[in-house]
């Protein structure tokens, strides 16, 4: 499984803040995670203090956010409101990704030059299927193998499961605490 999350732009959103008058730009965030706020906090402002970034964060429970997203798009892909960039899950991201609502990150001014060191399965996620035009860029991917982890996350005991272990621990089975409550 991988999860990933995903920045998209909007092209309409792009090409409103091409044409702002106004010299202070504003970029909207969506997301349902920390973590966006967090990179755009760290690489992007410092860089740019002449945009101002307007968070939004929602949660992802049931289909709200997919719902908030489809809705703006739906109604107000240029409106002061509607994301600029937004996260995206592996669940739903080529929806997106494969639809003419969100641009090229060509636009933008990134070149393939700029992903040539990206995992290929992050590029391939990002990449518009019926195009071929990069319009993601993943910062995250997170692959597991459950059958394997399978036994220990099930475990509420003192100790671990036993089963396999010295192919896991083939010196020892590490110590061990209980998971928190």
């Amino acid at each position: 499984m991988v999860a990933l999350l995903l920045a998209l732009v909007l092209t309409l959103s792009v090409a409103s803040l091409a044409l702002a008058e106004n010299p202070k730009v504003t970029l909207v965030v969506w997301s349902f995670a920390d973590e966006l706020r967090g990179m755009i906090d760290k690489y992007f402002v410092p860089t740019h203090p002449d945009i101002e970034v307007k968070y939004t964060l929602y949660p992802t429970d049931g289909s709200e956010y997919r719902n908030k997203l489809d809705t703006i798009i739906a109604t107000a892909p240029t409106g002061d409101e509607a994301p600029d960039v937004f996260a995206l899950e592996a669940a739903f991201v080529k929806y997106y990704v494969n639809s003419d609502t969100t641009a090229p990150l060509s636009e933008l001014g990134f070149t393939d030059e700029d992903f040539s060191k990206s995992i290929p399965a992050m590029v391939q996620i990002g990449t518009d299927s019926r195009n071929g035009q990069q319009k993601a860029s993943a910062w995250q991917s997170a692959p597991a193998r459950c059958s394997t982890a399978l036994p220990w996350l099930r475990n509420t005991s003192a100790s671990p499961p036993l089963k396999n272990s010295r192919r896991w621990f083939p010196t020892g089975i590490p110590s061990w605490k209980p998971p928190l409550p």
